[in-house]
């Protein structure tokens, strides 16, 4: 990742995440492997699998320095991403969010800080 942590940054996360659940399913076949990746909560991930395509989306449907900073983002171009995401300015707002606590996450990680996960 780079300096700053961009949308690029979070959507290369939502793709690393698929790709630990693929290998968790592959490692039930492997003796020994499936005990590596039991203890991680990927099958709480599948949960979240259509938000992941539907933010997916939405980061398709904006441009390179929309991803790179997110701040330049109004109502009016949420509104067309939107529209060509086939999505709604509430979903946008809510990948935002997700971005925001990514964020803070990486920065805490980077610090040598561990964060506290919260249920919600």
């Amino acid at each position: 990742m780079s300096e700053k942590f961009t949308l690029n940054d979070f959507e290369k996360q939502m793709g690393q995440i698929k790709k630990l659940k693929t290998m968790q399913k592959f490692a039930r076949f492997i003796p020994g492997a499936s005990k590596l990746l039991k203890d991680l909560p990927l099958d709480e991930l599948d949960k979240h699998e259509g938000e992941f395509q539907k933010f997916r989306t939405i980061l398709e449907a904006m441009t390179t320095e929309e991803k790179d900073n997110p701040g330049v983002l109004d109502q009016q171009r949420k509104q067309e991403i939107a529209t060509k995401s086939g999505t709604n300015v509430s979903d946008i707002d809510q990948m935002l969010e997700k971005f925001e606590q990514s964020k803070q996450f990486a920065k805490m990680f980077k610090s040598g800080q561990m964060p506290t996960l919260k249920d919600e």
